[in-house]
């Protein structure tokens, strides 16, 4: 059945609705009026200013083809005349092919005929024509060498045989002195013509390379004041060499020289001097500001084509403008009858707005100002019912939807109050709230002279549970935590949650020994099992007690120091401790360590470095080890075993390790978009091969970053191999299934043992650095490397060694074959951003 349409009513003149639709048509038929009389006079000006504009866009249109055009020549002309390549060639010339068709259709555009703007139109016509013969003869020149550089046929010519023919002379010269044993009358050949001979062949080498040297700065455009320094150095060497041809020549007049010496001297002679004649001619030509064939074209035709097409474009984008603003002028008068018009709509508007306000006064702004005066006192938090105007049926409604507003904004207001300070999966209050009436109860425990305590309460094995069982899982054990915490405490005391596992109790009027009878019944009751879906669930607790006013009068304060006793708590595996300053000289630094430790993980602050590890077949630095370099603020980094160790008592040690391993995949992944082939190898611990998740976290983390498993390379101790050799085998083998790479490390520091190389998914062996330190000083230590490298070849394993600090060593690892090595010598750990690989 098709719903009812409500049948029309008209408006009542008692509403608003039916005194403003009278007004309106009032109004409307005055509007009507106007509009009709401005039409026709619209019409006529508005069919001429748009063929105006349309010829003026047609016109602007052609000039941006143009400038486009224009730029784009210029810009592959200057690229050719730098990089002579097809692309810039090609790119130019279809540029100024299209630049010459904008200015032919320029010319025949109305907007030009009608500005009479036709002879620089012409004008434009005539450079671009004039630009393409120019770009023509540029393209010619830079495709043509000899006529690019017009030293190259000397050099070519002259230069290239005359130095060819000195060499073969001298060559010549000397293996005549060395088939020679005997000079005139039987005397033995003066024995010092080889060594003249020698350094005039090395002076004459010399020479030549610098004015190779000398060239290349030339034609590469980098001359300066090196220039001249080379051009000085070869006139040195050709000085050295006339020298000593000027010796062998004063042996050959006393007769000292054979004749096949003599006629090779007289032909290196006569080749020097065609030599420096041809290199005179060179260097005059370099001197000269033309030695390029293509600078004169650039800068006394092309440059002026430039600046004189620009000054065409630019003349004709004012004349554009003006044109637009004299069309702008012209609607001045268009508007200039309009102003009438308005005038006499702005009387007969005053007077239906000066009626309008009277109006609007009594019938709506009053009443509603007296509607808003109850909405302030209401905010304001005034009490009682407010007196509310009556009015037409419109201002009814107001009235009555603000009785209605009223009564929803005070219950939601107590909904937010209640949500702003309680946890919204547990509804236990939060931190803020805890933090509050932690404050009111040390000021009554300060005035009454009373005792209180504050529990600081984080869960054992949550993430566990959170990481196996997923989210859903570790919500219900929250909220099941929650209760049981509710169940033990009293209604005076206040348990909260500060967010993930973490929770405060404040816990007023209590001592020590109360506080601590307390967590007992806490920890008995959260040991209990969990029921779950997935089965029975067992979790415990770590706790940090603080007393007040004993240990502090401030929340701050007071947080802080429960938290410390917490980490303790945890380091010492106990259920709860109690914060004592005193307890060891260096609890309060050690355990505040712990706790920038654990915030730095929290926020993803670790810092990892990079050692490069070098691929000795070639050279080359083919991956790098992640290492930490952890330390608490306004500190030096402290030692990495430190660092682990320290994260191992606290029981944040797997979550470290997840850190260093997300960075060091993180930024291996971007080695490879940066060009750099490179893997990234990263050291894991005992304790971290029992991890539940470590393989699957490993897997995401590769995913993530979109890095080849390949490239990642996990390194670890013989001894946490060997500790459960058969979980070692099973976790390195789900590793290897990925394909991640297995590398033992500090290998020949553990057991050493055959036997789990042999059964063990491992790629790579470790030479621990203790044995490569002192390697060329130690030959005990070189045996112990060469069999291990020899070892590790055997079984089909890649050897690196570690602790490189000097070249001897690197030597003798290249020497027996070893693949990679990695030390101080080689590069030191760096940060990422300083790292190039």
């Amino acid at each position: 059945m098709p719903p009812r349409v409500p049948a029309f009513s008209p408006p009542e003149l008692n509403s608003l609705h039916g005194r403003y639709l009278l007004g309106a048509l009032l109004v409307l038929a005055v509007l009507l009026a106007s509009s009709w009389f401005a039409e026709a006079y619209l019409h006529d000006q508005q069919s001429l200013r748009t063929e105006h504009f349309r010829q003026r866009q047609e016109a602007l249109e052609v000039s941006r083809m143009l400038q486009n055009a224009f730029w784009e020549a210029e810009h592959y002309l200057q690229a050719f005349a730098l990089t002579p390549d097809e692309e810039s060639r090609a790119r130019a010339l279809e540029a100024i092919q299209r630049a010459q068709e904008g200015a032919a259709r320029l010319r025949g555009l109305p907007w030009v005929a009608r500005n009479h703007w036709e002879p620089p139109a012409r004008a434009l016509d005539r450079a671009f024509e004039a630009l393409e013969g120019e770009a023509r003869s540029l393209i010619a020149i830079r495709t043509s060498p000899d006529r690019m550089y017009p030293a190259l046929r000397i050099m070519r010519d002259e230069l290239g045989p005359a130095s060819r023919a000195f060499l073969n002379a001298a060559q010549l010269a000397l293996a005549s002195d060395a088939s020679r044993t005997a000079g005139p009358l039987g005397r033995v050949a003066d024995g010092d013509v080889a060594e003249v001979l020698h350094h005039c062949r090395y002076q004459w080498s010399r020479m030549i390379a610098e004015f190779r040297l000398y060239m290349t700065a030339r034609m590469g455009m980098l001359g300066g004041d090196e220039d001249e320094t080379r051009a000085r150095n070869v006139e040195s060497f050709f000085l050295g060499v006339s020298e000593s041809l000027a010796e062998l020549e004063e042996r050959a007049a006393r007769g000292t020289l054979p004749l096949a010496q003599q006629r090779a001297v007289v032909a290196m002679r006569e080749q020097a001097g065609r030599w420096y004649d041809a290199y005179e001619r060179v260097r005059s030509v370099y001197l000269h500001h033309n030695w390029r064939e293509d600078f004169p074209l650039i800068t006394g035709s092309l440059h002026p084509l430039y600046q004189s097409i620009q000054s065409s474009l630019i003349r004709l984008d004012k004349r554009l403008a003006d044109s637009a603003n004299r069309a702008t002028d012209s609607m001045a008068t268009v508007a200039s009858h309009l102003t009438a018009m308005l005038w006499g709509l702005l009387v007969i508007h005053l007077g239906v707005v000066v009626l309008g306000y009277a109006f609007l006064n009594r019938g709506i702004l009053a009443p509603l100002a007296r509607v808003a005066g109850a909405i302030k006192r209401e905010a304001e938090g005034g009490s009682g019912a407010p007196a509310l105007p009556r009015g037409p049926r419109e201002i009814e409604d107001v009235v009555h939807a603000f009785g209605v507003m009223r009564e929803e904004v005070r219950s939601r207001e107590s909904d937010l109050q209640h949500q702003a300070f309680h946890d919204p999966l547990t509804d236990l209050p939060n931190r803020p709230l805890l933090e509050d009436r932690l404050t009111q109860a040390i000021q009554r425990a300060r005035r009454k002279g009373l005792a209180g305590a504050l529990v600081m309460l984080d869960l054992d094995f949550f993430k566990e549970i959170n990481d196996t069982f997923g989210h859903p899982t570790g919500d219900r054990v929250l909220v099941e935590v929650a209760q049981r915490l509710r169940q033990v405490l009293r209604d005076t005391d206040t348990v909260a949650r500060f967010g993930g596992d973490e929770f405060g109790i404040l816990l007023p009027d209590t001592d020590g020994d109360a506080a601590k009878h307390v967590a007992g019944k806490l920890l008995a009751r959260l040991q209990a099992p969990l029921s779950s879906g997935n089965g029975d669930l067992h979790i415990g607790a770590s706790m940090g007690i603080t007393l007040f006013p004993e240990h502090g009068e401030d929340p701050e304060t007071l947080i802080r120091r429960a938290d410390l006793a917490m980490y303790e708590a945890k380091r010492l595996r106990q259920g709860f401790v109690e914060f004592h300053s005193d307890h060891h000289p260096d609890t309060v630094e050690r355990l505040t360590r712990v706790n920038d430790l654990f915030e730095d993980i929290r926020q993803d602050r670790i810092p990892v470095h990079f050692q490069p590890q070098m691929d000795l077949a070639s050279g080359r630095t083919a991956s790098a080890e992640a290492l930490l370099r952890w330390g608490p603020a306004g500190t030096h980094p402290l030692p990495p075993q430190d660092v682990f160790g320290m994260a191992e008592r606290a029981g944040v040690l797997h979550a470290l390790t997840r850190r260093v391993l997300n960075a060091s995949v993180r930024e291996c992944a971007r080695w490879h978009l940066r060009g750099y082939d490179l893997g990234i190898a990263v050291n894991l611990s005992a304790d971290d091969l029992q991890e539940t998740g470590m393989v699957e976290e490993i897997r995401n983390f590769l995913t993530a970053w979109d890095l080849p498993a390949h490239r990642l390379e996990l390194e670890i101790t013989e001894n946490a191999m060997v500790a459960d050799a058969e979980r070692a085998k099973r976790i390195l083998g789900d590793l290897r299934a990925l394909g991640v790479r297995i590398a033992v490390d500090d290998y020949g520091t553990g057991y050493s043992a055959l036997g789990y190389l042999k059964e063990l998914p491992v790629d790579t062996l470790k030479i621990d650095k203790s044995f490569v330190m002192r390697l060329h000083q130690d030959p005990e230590d070189q045996a112990i490397v060469r069999s291990t490298i020899d070892l590790g070849h055997s079984l089909g394993l890649q050897v690196v060694a570690e602790g490189v600090e000097d070249g001897e060593a690197l030597h003798l690892l290249r020497q027996w074959g070893c693949d990679r090595a990695q030390g101080f010598h080689l590069g030191a750990p760096l940060p990422s951003g300083d790292w190039t690989g």
